[in-house]
């Protein structure tokens, strides 16, 4: 019977073509390029393709295909040799590394047959991606306040005047940044004072960090929590509140100079920009989250361990924030609006709808809330689980 091992070791870096395994490290890399190159492909079908929107839900829909495939034939693999598959005597392991030739023609197959579907079919992927997205953002929302903690308890261990005032320094300019921005959407944002949620938003916003800037600097507090780590949230809940309030289609709450032409100039570069920002964002913490899976997992156990760097690293969990992230991938270049019309090369605006508004928003509120939830939680949850 064929048996087919797993070697991580250099040597195997460009064998013979029809297998060619690269090192664990590289093989994440590999389809964050890969992943991106489509993503900048699904922008410009959008605007200039005659199927328009249509075209990015059927490279989502591929993406999403391949990287389930991948998820269910990675799933479950463990630090320990897999080579026990039902009863086949194989390593899933080297489907991460390595058989590029035939991922990447299974990967083209399934994107490219997508675009033969009846358009029917994507009124519910629609729904399908709506719902992926979501997981995609709650996800990416713990994976972020995980990392985060990270940073600070590294900086408050280095105990010294260089470090202490680097950590006040970073501590006062994520403040600052986000306050100041907040300030700039009351500006802009808030042109009347019947603007009423536009200012619940933004208000919100400042007194949710009020709420956890108090509880990071209480006694109930765990050990690696701190000032560091509320500012960093508080910057990206800034981000998303600004995001929510920039989505909406509505222009009747929005500040205009009265200059068209310079305006729409600059709300087409702001989306551009905007788009660029958000993709490279995106990608990136895909590619950080699915390193931080132990964040999602309570059994080690189930986790592959990389020796060189002490990292858990779940072969399974990665492919599924790219199956999560192959959905958000629609939602930022045709809007979170499900059940609207989906062919044509019309003009797209990024996200510009009510729908889009309040589903940013909300992330913003998780945000803020589930970084309160970690504040409080060892003290809640203590009579039920020991936390270190």
């Amino acid at each position: 019977m064929l048996y087919i091992t797993y070697d991580d070791s250099p040597q195997c870096f460009g064998r013979a073509w029809w297998w060619f395994n690269v090192p664990k490290r590289v093989a994440p890399w590999i389809y964050f390029v890969l992943f991106s190159a489509l993503a900048i492909v699904s922008y410009v079908v959008r605007d200039y393709s005659s199927q328009g929107a249509l075209a990015v839900l059927r490279i989502s829909m591929g993406n999403v295909l391949f990287f389930s495939l991948m998820t269910l034939i990675c799933l479950g693999v463990s630090r320990e040799d897999d080579d026990h598959y039902y009863g086949l005597n194989f390593d899933r392991r080297v489907f991460h590394t390595g058989m590029w030739p035939y991922k990447l023609g299974i990967w083209a197959l399934l994107v490219g047959t997508a675009f033969l579907y009846p358009e029917n079919v994507f009124i519910v992927y629609q729904y399908i991606a709506w719902a992926l997205a979501i997981l995609f953002v709650v996800a990416q929302t713990v994976i972020f306040i995980d990392f985060v903690y990270g940073v600070n308890e590294y900086m408050l261990e280095k105990d010294s005047c260089v470090w202490n005032a680097l950590l006040v320094a970073i501590t006062a300019l994520f403040i600052a940044v986000a306050l100041g921005g907040l300030l700039a959407l009351y500006y802009f944002f808030v042109p009347e004072s019947s603007c009423s949620m536009n200012i619940a938003f933004i208000t919100s916003t400042i007194g949710l960090f009020l709420v956890y800037s108090l509880l990071s600097i209480s006694d109930i507090r765990p050990d690696y929590a701190g000032l560091l780590a509320s500012s960093i949230v508080f910057a990206l809940c800034a981000f998303y509140t600004w995001g929510a309030l920039n989505s909406q289609p509505s222009s009747e709450c929005t500040r205009d100079d009265g200059n068209v032409e310079d305006t729409s100039a600059a709300e087409k570069a702001l989306r551009i920009l905007s788009f660029i920002v958000a993709m490279i964002s995106m990608m990136i913490g895909a590619v950080n989250t699915a390193r931080s899976s132990e964040s999602f997992s309570l059994n080690s156990d189930s986790l592959f361990f990389d020796s060189k760097n002490g990292a858990f690293y779940s072969i399974g969990f990665f492919y599924t924030i790219y199956v999560l992230a192959s959905a958000y991938v629609p939602m930022i270049l045709i809007g979170w609006d499900v059940g609207t019309t989906t062919s044509g090369n019309e003009e797209f605006t990024l996200g510009k709808s009510y729908a889009a508004s309040w589903a940013r928003m909300a992330a913003s509120w998780f945000c803020g809330l589930l970084y309160c939830w970690s504040l409080v939680a060892h003290k809640v949850l203590a009579r039920w689980r020991q936390f270190e």
